[in-house]
């Protein structure tokens, strides 16, 4: 039985694939409406010596967050947590013993991608079933004849596709899409079947990327149909960037100088970051126009992600009355 969000990935692919040839140089902005769920980014586990740090990454549709787990007191190494909907919070256990497990996203099906430190380098993941018993296999990637053990992680999607990025001897990033391991499908760079350990996959280069240390191609974000988004440039000065099926686009913040697209709806709604007169803006992007993203008394500190059909956008808050930083869920028009 075909999942109704996936169904319809032929279609949203040829919306992208014109929006890609459309994207004027400015568009208008205003405030979005939007309601916010706060929660703490902090736990306090069974000890009384051990309070975690939990900034958050990812969420799915059905509200279940993953990210990173920091222990304030340097009680445990650190690793990964899930928050799961009712608000209770379970930690990873060890990855081979002595090596934490993070987290990095979880689809709608429970797969998610994360990452173990091997020889002073994150080495990729896809973890399926519980976690307290899971199923956990190294996402390496072949791209012709390079072969990735070693690259970051970015995002996973339903079909468990798999971006990131590496970097190469020069300090230069490249992204990297590695293959889903659940259908086959043309074109080749859309999905493919890799039921492997080491799966296919390309390399995701924005034609034209500065070169040299902290430049290149950063993907951040994908969704069911294959778009991916994340920025592209040398550090200070970097762009929001959209790829579909060999096609690339610029999406930045107007005024701006460096955006960053965080993740991508089903429907092509677009999350990311800028900075405007050295303040950082969230915004949301969603047919032609830009919204931008406020809590209630506090400052948007980062957006993370956005649910793949559900278009709920994850983030982070500053509170300067209380000096605090909370995550949120938003709910924004």
């Amino acid at each position: 039985m075909c999942h109704s969000a996936l169904c319809s990935r032929v279609c949203l692919c040829a919306v992208i694939t014109i929006s890609l040839a459309t994207i004027p140089a400015v568009r208008a902005q205003a405030p979005a409406s939007c309601s916010f769920q706060t929660f703490p980014l902090t736990y306090q586990t069974s000890s009384p010596l051990d309070v975690e740090s939990l900034p958050p990454f990812a969420m799915n549709d059905f509200l279940t967050i993953v990210g990173d787990s920091h222990s304030v007191n340097n009680a445990r190494p650190d690793a990964g947590f899930i928050r799961w909907p009712n608000g209770s919070v379970q930690l990873t256990s060890k990855y081979q013993s002595t090596i934490g497990l993070h987290l990095v996203d979880r689809n709608n099906n429970g797969a998610m991608v994360g990452w173990f430190r091997h020889n002073n380098q994150q080495n990729p993941v896809v973890i399926t079933g519980a976690i307290t018993t899971p199923s956990i296999v190294e996402a390496n990637v072949l791209i012709g004849t390079l072969f990735l053990r070693y690259y970051v992680a970015t995002a996973i999607n339903d079909w468990t596709s798999v971006v990131g990025y590496y970097k190469d001897s020069f300090n230069t990033y490249h992204g990297i899409k590695r293959y889903s391991n659940r259908y086959i499908s043309t074109p080749s760079d859309s999905v493919g079947l890799c039921n492997e350990v080491n799966c296919p996959g390309i390399q995701l280069d924005y034609p034209g990327a500065a070169n040299g240390t902290g430049s290149g191609t950063q993907p951040l974000g994908i969704n069911d149909s294959g778009v991916v988004v994340g920025l592209e440039g040398p550090p200070n000065t970097f762009h929001g960037f959209i790829y579909s099926r060999g096609n690339w686009a610029k999406l930045n913040f107007p005024s701006s100088p460096h955006t960053a697209l965080t993740g991508i709806s089903n429907d092509g709604t677009i999350i990311g970051m800028g900075n405007v007169s050295g303040h950082a803006v969230c915004f949301m992007y969603r047919n032609g126009l830009f919204k931008t993203i406020s809590p209630p008394g506090a400052n948007c500190s980062a957006l993370r992600d956005v649910g793949l059909r559900t278009n709920l956008i994850l983030g982070e808050a500053y509170y300067p009355t209380t000096a605090t930083s909370k995550g949120f869920i938003a709910k924004c028009q």
